[in-house]
């Protein structure tokens, strides 16, 4: 039988009526025969997935770049410390050693090296020696530095007090008991000295 109304007209999948004519689905949606109805708009993909124009299946819906899980559902943020550059269900993939990247990161060039040490997250990362010449230590002069892993302590050396990063000479006061012993003496007399020590 003849036609009598715009909803007997059937776009193809991936398409939707706009009243006059059938036009494609835009990125990040679908539609396929199963969608209500013909004039409906299309349904967006779920969350962080992506779609191209004209798209008719709900797995058309992949996982954008920087997140992963199954596609034609929601997707998860790559978390910290690793990344993912194409979309679609692949898993992220981790930053080399000692180093870090935001969440939902898209590229190895988002890994930077942690605190304490240097390179590339693409390359690697070596710890830095903060204590030897031109390491960045701020330790005062008078204290010992420590290099630990990725960091470094400061330790004010003896006679020094301080923070490590300041240190303030300290003046000791030193008590010594002598014995004085003479030939005509019944015992011993004690006497006291102090000296200073800077």
């Amino acid at each position: 039988p003849a036609s009598t109304s715009l909803s007997d007209c059937d776009c193809s999948e991936g398409y939707r009526h706009n009243g006059t004519a059938c036009e494609a689905c835009p990125s990040g949606s679908y539609r396929n025969s199963t969608t209500a109805s013909n004039v409906a708009a299309c349904p967006s993909c779920p969350a962080n997935t992506q779609s191209e124009v004209a798209s008719a299946l709900l797995f058309d819906c992949t996982c954008k770049a920087g997140y992963t899980g199954i596609n034609g559902y929601a997707c998860s943020a790559c978390p910290e410390a690793t990344y993912k550059p194409e979309i679609g269900s692949d898993e992220c993939t981790s930053c080399t050693a000692n180093s870090n990247s935001p969440l939902a990161s898209t590229a190895a060039g988002d890994c930077a090296c942690n605190t304490g040490f240097s390179g590339s997250g693409t390359a690697g990362c070596v710890e830095i020696d903060e204590c030897a010449p031109g390491g960045g230590s701020n330790c005062h002069i008078e204290a010992v530095c420590n290099n630990t892993f990725g960091s470094f302590t400061c330790e004010c050396r003896r006679f020094y007090a301080g923070n490590g990063t300041e240190c303030v000479a300290q003046t000791h006061v030193l008590t010594v008991t002598a014995l004085v012993n003479t030939p005509y003496s019944l015992g011993s007399l004690g006497a006291q000295y102090t000296a200073c020590v800077a």
